[in-house]
């Protein structure tokens, strides 16, 4: 009776088990992806579709990163200028993409733009090209999910996290990208600085040997213009570039 009883007992064991290996391999996708969700799973090993896919949208992004930056620059510090008083320079600069340049410091109004605030200009903006980034390939079917950056900009470089989900299919079998990360080192933090330090120091009036200490310290050149009663700061760093170009950042002042 006993042996009989065991025997039962390994049969049911041996059922139950075999259902386990028939569900993982038929709702294997579904718990790999969940498991990944979840934190159970850090990573997990992509195809070579997927490599490729993941390498083109990084280039791609970085690319549109660098003219959302460049904008960035020019336009003082914000891509949305509805937000703040600004002037133009349309003669020099209406060859690219440019809307004007913020006033940073306005009668008497200080405009300096924060982290978070270019952190998020720059995100919407990124999000808008991303659809550039958009491309057909040959025996891949694709479907791109939303776009969703996280950016962090540090004094000597800005971190770019990108979660942006991908499906991926080639004939019967599936893939995904899930993020694109990337950095630049780029000293906008450090250049958001300066800009604040020349408008501490050109609040009143404009003040020459101010503008020489800031750009000794902090190894980058100010050049200043008067331009139709408008006073324009640009500010360029050396040691940051972008398509082998000193980063620039264009400011006005009015007093």
């Amino acid at each position: 009776m006993k042996t009989k009883g065991q025997i039962t007992f390994f049969v049911i064991l041996g059922l139950v088990l075999t259902m386990l290996i028939v569900l993982s391999f038929v709702y294997k996708e579904r718990i790999i992806e969940q498991a990944s969700k979840s934190g159970i799973i850090k990573s997990l090993p992509m195809s070579e579709e997927a490599k490729k896919v993941q390498a083109d949208i990084e280039e791609c992004m970085k690319d549109m990163a660098y003219d959302s930056l460049i904008k960035l620059g020019l336009q003082g510090g914000y891509l949305d200028l509805e937000r703040v008083p600004y002037a133009q320079i349309p003669e020099a600069i209406e060859s690219i993409d440019y809307d004007g340049t913020a006033y940073i410091y306005y009668k008497g109004q200080n405009n300096v733009p924060s982290l978070i605030q270019m952190q998020n200009d720059l995100s919407t903006d990124l999000i808008t090209r991303s659809s550039n980034c958009k491309k057909d390939y040959k025996e891949l079917s694709l479907s791109y999910g939303r776009v969703v950056p996280k950016i962090e900009i540090k004094e000597d470089k800005i971190d770019f996290k990108i979660n942006w989900v991908i499906d991926i299919q080639k004939e019967d079998v599936k893939s995904a990208v899930r993020d694109v990360n990337f950095e630049m080192p780029l000293r906008l933090g450090k250049m958001r600085d300066v800009v604040n330090d020349i408008v501490e120091s050109q609040a009143e009036e404009i003040c020459l040997s101010c503008l020489t200490d800031i750009s000794f310290k902090n190894n980058m050149i100010i050049d200043i213009e008067n331009i139709d009663g408008n006073i324009f700061y640009l500010i360029t760093d050396e040691k940051s570039e972008i398509r082998d170009e000193n980063y620039m950042f264009l400011m006005a002042n009015k007093f």
